[in-house]
């Protein structure tokens, strides 16, 4: 994605976002004959979320053409898998939030005769809006997605901009995909979406983040009680977002083939007319033994910063703040046998990974906006970042991640 092309994707999607307002716009067609009731207890619920991702005054930034597209997408895929089959989808979208007309909705997408169609739950306005920044309001919309879908498990689809572990805070940065929108207003930690999730009760099979810089250690330690896989770009993500249609089976199966979800990530950003991708799947059940090993490697080793002039650069800050995991501890560890531990843990904790040979920066504080990789381990790190950048140099240490490890 060129600037140029990245300054017409902004002015266009200003447009979108003005034109798709209307309801007509926004809901397909109803199935032709009456709905199958819903499943009284499904054996998977899938949430879609998709907070608010612009500003209170501005559509700069917003996502929302975006997420249309993926609740589209989405939605081809359950047709082309012949139905929800013992599942439920239900999706929190945050429509507006200018002044006038502040608006979200849960909604439910079902599945009749070859077609899906949209059943609009509830309509929140100022007057009921949830506080779903914050760790109570989030919970609340947990569950009221469990009593209107209460299932044997559940999965989480996070949409938005996302920055990693990184606290919220503003200005924030281009709509290439944070934990939130353009503004601390809108925006949510990670250490707050594991509290609302643990408050509602419902442990997530698996959490994906279509968002930017959100395969981090930080995150999926913060998040490691709360779900059992995290999916997630260690980098800038396209506006396009997961290829949802394609992925669509892997996910609803009872027991998703993660291969396969991988498998349609690179397939798809391989061959797409913007070739950039890095993706990473993380088993959630071996952190706490990652944290283990990475402490008694600090330990015993210190880290020179002239080093990371040898470490893969994953992000696109001037100073960088997201390296990938293992090159980085291949150039702090100089015990093998720590080191062979190490990467055996890695290879459990993250058996799933997939990356273009470049990756793409939209925050044009590099030379080119193209980063060649040449070693990806589907996770990244900040350990070694000394940038001023959100304070992460100092910031880094307040993370639960830094405090179990050094």
């Amino acid at each position: 994605m060129n600037k140029l092309y990245y300054l017409l994707l902004s002015i266009i999607l200003m447009f979108t976002t003005t034109s798709c307002c209307d309801d007509d716009a926004y809901s397909p067609p109803s199935p032709p004959s009456p709905p199958t009731p819903s499943l009284v207890n499904a054996e998977k619920t899938i949430f879609m979320y998709l907070p608010w991702t612009a500003s209170k005054t501005s559509l700069s930034g917003s996502l929302r053409s975006f997420f249309l597209d993926n609740i589209s997408d989405i939605e081809k895929g359950i047709v082309s898998d012949g139905g929800l089959k013992n599942n439920r989808l239900l999706i929190f979208m945050v429509d507006s939030v200018t002044p006038t007309k502040e608006k979200a909705i849960l909604m439910e997408v079902k599945y009749k005769s070859g077609y899906c169609y949209r059943d609009t739950l509830e309509t929140f306005t100022a007057a009921n809006m949830p506080v779903y920044t914050s760790a109570d309001g989030l919970a609340n919309v947990l569950l009221k997605v469990k009593n209107t879908a209460p299932a044997q498990q559940y999965g989480m689809l996070i949409g938005c901009h996302g920055l990693g572990w990184l606290r919220s805070s503003e200005p924030t940065r281009m709509p290439t995909r944070y934990f939130g929108g353009m503004t601390k207003a809108f925006q949510m930690d990670t250490p707050d979406l594991a509290e609302a999730i643990s408050k509602a009760g419902m442990k997530m099979q698996y959490i994906m983040f279509d968002d930017c810089y959100m395969s981090t250690i930080e995150v999926a330690y913060d998040l490691r009680k709360v779900t059992t896989h995290l999916m997630a770009c260690t980098s800038e993500i396209m506006g396009y977002g997961m290829p949802y249609s394609k992925m669509w089976s892997a996910l609803a199966k009872p027991e998703p083939d993660y291969q396969a979800i991988n498998d349609a990530f690179f397939n798809f950003y391989s061959s797409y007319s913007y070739p950039y991708g890095a993706f990473g799947i993380t088993d959630c059940t071996h952190i706490d033994e990652m944290a283990a090993v990475m402490k008694k490697i600090n330990a015993t080793h210190s880290f020179n910063i002239a080093d990371t002039v040898h470490v893969q650069k994953l992000d696109g800050f001037r100073n960088t703040i997201f390296y990938d995991m293992d090159s980085y501890v291949k150039q702090l560890c100089a015990n093998a046998n720590l080191y062979n531990e190490f990467s055996a843990v890695l290879a459990k904790m993250v058996p799933y990974k997939s990356v273009t040979p470049s990756i793409y920066t939209d925050y044009r504080e590099l030379p080119s906006p193209y980063i060649p990789v040449t070693h990806f381990s589907g996770i990244t790190i900040s350990d070694p970042t000394v940038s001023g950048y959100h304070s992460a140099s100092t910031s880094k240490m307040t993370t639960d991640w830094w405090k179990a490890t050094h």
